[in-house]
């Protein structure tokens, strides 16, 4: 491997996150070159008048799906525990609006973030794989226990595992890899040197 190459990571999503922190290190103008190192036919092919045929296109809507799942395996016990609490309802109302505003913003910030193919939409996905595995496990643990309002978290605990294999999948790595590249091809464009 040649010396300043991309090392890839331990997962799929892992080496995503150090390609695009390479690419968002480069435009920052923080890394030791100011071009990527593009192929002249994937150049090419993204100049052409033609309508792009994008790799994966049906992974991230799968992906955001899943993790809509997973919103509602946090929802809804914490819909159930407040009913069972005996909280009064506009409050109620309002923990549960709360809820769902941040986790929608949380997956929206994160998958526009994936789309201009920054690192920090990949690790918000991680995190919240992470969450949503830990809250179904708490909410498996909770249900055995004899707690059926924790038996719906189930929903988060199959959704943090969906988005994980997602993440991970192929035609997700195929299709953030294509936005990344169509943005490195954008920059070398901007950045070409007179006469070259």
């Amino acid at each position: 491997m040649k010396k300043g190459a991309i090392q890839p990571g331990v997962w799929p999503v892992d080496t995503l996150i150090l390609c695009c922190s390479d690419y968002e290190q480069v435009v920052r103008g923080k890394g030791r070159r100011r071009r990527f190192d593009v192929p002249a036919d994937v150049d090419e092919y993204f100049s052409g008048d033609r309508p792009l045929r994008v790799p994966g296109a049906w992974s991230p809507a799968a992906l955001l799906l899943a993790a809509l799942l997973g919103c509602m395996g946090v929802s809804l016990p914490v819909m159930f525990w407040t009913m069972l609490a005996d909280v009064s309802l506009p409050l109620a109302a309002l923990m549960w609006f709360c809820a769902g505003f941040v986790q929608f913003a949380y997956i929206g910030a994160a998958m526009f973030l994936v789309a201009r193919a920054r690192s920090l939409g990949l690790r918000l996905f991680k995190g919240l794989a992470a969450f949503h595995l830990a809250w179904g496990a708490a909410g498996v643990a909770a249900a055995a226990g004899g707690s059926h309002a924790a038996a719906t978290a189930s929903c988060a605990l199959v959704a943090g595992g969906l988005v994980w294999q997602l993440l991970n999948s192929s035609a997700f790595f195929s299709w953030v890899n294509f936005h990344l590249t169509v943005r490195k091809v954008r920059f070398n464009r901007e950045h070409r040197t007179p006469g070259a």
